[in-house]
């Protein structure tokens, strides 16, 4: 099977909830033990062999652009603007990079701390299928839940909010990072695009594949070493520089 070479990061979001590091910086600026979150996940796709990232940003987004320029190592970074970052969603930031969408790629959220071994084992997983890289979903969670069948297929993805009273083992927390094929990436981008047609462009990605589950499979992928962590604010940052240091 064709390896895929190409990743989307979206970093356009305002990152509110970092206040006061992201009033001066992009969220996906913010460091972990002195490397950012963006040039840790660079830095991995990289030394991964991944020949092109496409990073759609927004918030502050110069700074990204005057950072990392347009290249890192031997991989190229493209960007993508999305200027409505104040009343859109992860869907239109994607929406915005559907091309890379349509070769297979990996999506990465910008929010994601996540190490090379971690990546290694979800490189390692066949291109015949798209994953969804997932953590057990626990009744202290939030976040996107995907929901699966007896095979891991992603029967329901869900946007959890408040705390769900019961948890089952077919529960699964999004990592923020996901594989998908062209096959898969295909169909996305046609979902994106109705969805920007009706002017609904408000809302995660997440939702936009949980309108479509049934018309092309997706199955969970559980890494069970855990080398990631999703940077929502500031209590998350210190399990991050914990887990990391």
């Amino acid at each position: 099977m064709n390896k895929i070479s190409n990743a989307i990061i979206l970093a356009a979001g305002l990152g509110e909830r970092l206040k006061p590091i992201t009033e001066e910086i992009p969220k996906c600026m913010t460091e972990v033990n002195g490397i950012s979150i963006l040039e840790n996940a660079l830095k991995v796709l990289s030394n991964n062999d991944i020949k092109k990232t496409v990073i759609v940003i927004g918030y502050l987004g110069e700074k990204i652009i005057d950072a990392f320029k347009e290249q890192y190592g031997d991989m190229k970074i493209i960007y993508r603007w999305n200027n409505d970052y104040k009343t859109t969603n992860s869907m239109y930031s994607l929406w915005l990079a559907r091309d890379f969408l349509e070769e297979g790629t990996y999506l990465i959220e910008g929010d994601i701390f996540f190490s090379s071994n971690f990546f290694e084992v979800v490189q390692q997983l066949r291109v015949n299928k798209s994953y969804w890289i997932v953590d057990q979903f626990y009744s202290y969670c939030d976040g996107s839940m995907s929901i699966t069948d007896n095979e891991g297929r992603i029967v329901e993805v869900k946007i959890v909010k408040g705390k769900l009273e019961k948890c089952q083992d077919n529960f699964f927390k999004s990592s923020g990072i996901l594989k998908l094929n062209f096959e898969f990436g295909l169909k996305f981008s046609s979902w994106l695009s109705e969805e920007i047609r009706i002017d609904n462009t408000n809302v995660y990605y997440d939702l936009v594949i949980a309108k479509h589950i049934n018309d092309i499979p997706i199955y969970v992928h559980y890494v069970e070493n855990k080398e990631w962590v999703e940077i929502d604010d500031l209590y998350d940052l210190s399990r991050a520089e914990k887990k990391f240091q």
